[in-house]
């Protein structure tokens, strides 16, 4: 799993190069990607793990999605509300998990150890429980050493409805590859050939690859590749 006291040293210190000021561009390409909301399901629920303050929450809840963020680093979860003028409450699970909530229920940020989290009944979000319709990844993957990334995939998959479920299911997945022998990570490269076995033989996804990015230079000798893929599982994927 990631190293906990190196995220939290990064935000103490304001050292967040990684968070993005902006919309990522991916996720707005392929947002139709994720499930739409239907009568049934008028607010799919998204989970974002490893969700930082991204912007992102805010788009994918101004598309009518429930957004459920977990974030090791609580400093993260409360900046998130404060920096975007959102009020929001502080509530627990009868387990006593601490999670922060707008006052639509739009979003929820629960500060902890991803590995830790599952659906939980709570009162005061009753969203809380069941599973998640949807996964947005685009740093949780990456943030994984090597040996901890099928351990998280098999984690993320099992917030999901089972693979018999009626409805799909969907993961948006950006992740990226370059030579690490050039920089060690984090980001970690990650093969498509390793999502297409955690996801996809070992967690019975679909994985569509649905954008490649051109090779760009991301530090001083780093040529970095971006790959966005879709991973679908239930219904009639």
């Amino acid at each position: 799993m990631p190293d906990q006291q190196f995220w939290q040293s990064r935000w103490d210190a304001n050292h967040i190069g990684f968070h993005q000021s902006q919309i990522n561009p991916f996720l707005a390409e392929f947002v139709t990607r994720l499930p739409q909301p239907t009568p049934d399901t008028p607010h799919p629920l998204v989970l974002v793990p490893y969700c930082g303050k991204t912007l992102d929450l805010l788009f994918l809840a101004g598309k009518g999605y429930r957004v459920v963020g977990i974030e090791f680093v609580e400093k993260a979860c409360r900046d998130f509300f404060t920096e975007n003028n959102l009020t929001y409450t502080a509530s627990s699970t009868p387990s006593g998990r601490t999670f922060f909530h707008n006052t639509d229920g739009s979003i929820t940020l629960v500060p902890g150890d991803y590995f830790s989290f599952s659906w939980e009944h709570a009162p005061d979000a009753p969203w809380l429980a069941g599973s998640a319709d949807a996964v947005y990844d685009r740093a949780a993957l990456i943030a994984n050493e090597p040996e901890a990334r099928a351990r998280y995939a098999a984690h993320t998959l099992s917030l999901l409805p089972p693979p018999t479920h009626p409805v799909a299911a969907s993961i948006l997945l950006i992740f990226c590859t370059y030579d690490q022998s050039v920089m060690s990570g984090p980001p970690f490269s990650v093969p498509l050939s390793e999502v297409e076995t955690s996801y996809g033989k070992e967690g019975g996804c679909k994985v569509e690859v649905v954008k490649v990015s051109e090779p760009y230079e991301f530090m001083k000798g780093v040529k970095y590749v971006e790959t966005v893929v879709v991973c679908t599982r239930g219904g009639k994927a």
